[in-house]
């Protein structure tokens, strides 16, 4: 018999599970993150089921989510034996569904096993009609094999010691060039940081402003970053904080987080410590925690400002 918190983790991750397949239909290139919050609450009380999610948009490209492969599989292989042992006991067709992904993708160190696959989608309707089948598979979370080779060759690049990275990136350009925005960013990244590729800026600047052609924010920002902290002329500036502007009016947390600094060091803008609070507010709601020490730093000095002021209108009146 479940618990009262096993229901509430259940009818939290049904609630999130919900608006992430509505997010899955929609034609939007930005991710509206809304159901992200559902499943941190269903986690929190214990739903395997939402911390498999959460560690899966981790690690296959979902829109303009940005790929963590390392903490995605981490979380995965924790989710692994939960699942298993889930789908033995209950046959619960979404832990049917989400066990078939370490096999079909494949996901955290699995190796693909497309039988595995079959028999997880056939247990997760056991009286199903042969259409009712083809129904299951049609809704199963998507990955086609451009995803499925994206996600390998950034798994590979991050075994040391390689002597086929040049190979491996060049695998990443193929999903680049067929229009993967995820594949953009990771190459801009590596090209900006000079990670597994020589550092180039002209070539990152080019992947980004390809991601954002696609309608991604993350490709809006990371440019808007480039103009604002390059040698560039005030024009350029101007226009990657208007960059940055538009990524945070999406509810890009890190650009929120990123105009939250400018307004608190007033480098760029006029400081204002008001307005850098609610951007790191907004920030910390989307979980950016770097936000909390900002958000801390500007309540104590709000709060000695306070106390400065009182102690000055004091000793005013009593003069």
């Amino acid at each position: 018999m479940s618990t009262k918190r096993e229901i509430e983790a259940e009818k939290l991750f049904q609630e999130g599970y919900k608006l992430f397949k509505k997010e899955q239909e929609s034609t939007s290139l930005q991710v509206n993150l809304d159901f992200v919050s559902y499943l941190r609450k269903a986690e929190r009380k214990g739903s395997v089921k939402a911390r498999f999610l959460l560690g899966y948009i981790l690690c296959v490209p979902f829109k303009d989510i940005s790929v963590d492969l390392e903490k995605g599989n981490k979380i995965l292989k924790k989710c692994f034996k939960p699942l298993s042992e889930m789908v033995e006991i209950s046959k619960d067709p979404q832990a049917c569904l989400f066990l078939s992904k370490y096999y079909e993708i494949p996901l955290a160190n699995h190796v693909k096993d497309l039988e595995k696959v079959k028999k997880l989608l056939v247990l997760a309707n056991l009286d199903a009609t042969l259409d009712n089948q083809k129904k299951i598979e049609a809704d199963t979370i998507s990955v086609d094999s451009s995803i499925e080779s994206l996600v390998n060759a950034i798994n590979m690049l991050q075994t040391p010691n390689r002597d086929d990275v040049a190979e491996i990136i060049n695998l990443i350009k193929v999903n680049a060039d067929n229009g993967n925005i995820r594949a953009m960013i990771f190459l801009g990244d590596c090209y900006l940081e000079g990670k597994y590729v020589k550092k180039d800026d002209s070539i990152a600047k080019l992947y980004y402003s390809l991601a954002e052609e696609k309608g991604s924010y993350r490709g809006k920002f990371n440019l808007g970053k480039m103009l604002v902290e390059g040698r560039y002329s005030d024009a350029n500036i101007a226009l990657g904080l208007n960059k940055i502007y538009q990524a945070a009016k999406a509810g890009l947390k890190e650009a929120l987080y990123y105009l939250g600094v400018i307004y608190y060091e007033g480098k760029y803008l006029e400081k204002d410590l008001d307005k850098a609070y609610l951007y790191f507010q907004a920030s910390f709601s989307r979980n950016y925690l770097p936000s909390k020490e900002y958000l801390i730093k500007i309540e104590q000095e709000k709060g000695d400002a306070l106390v400065l002021s009182f102690i000055k209108d004091k000793q005013e009146a009593n003069n």
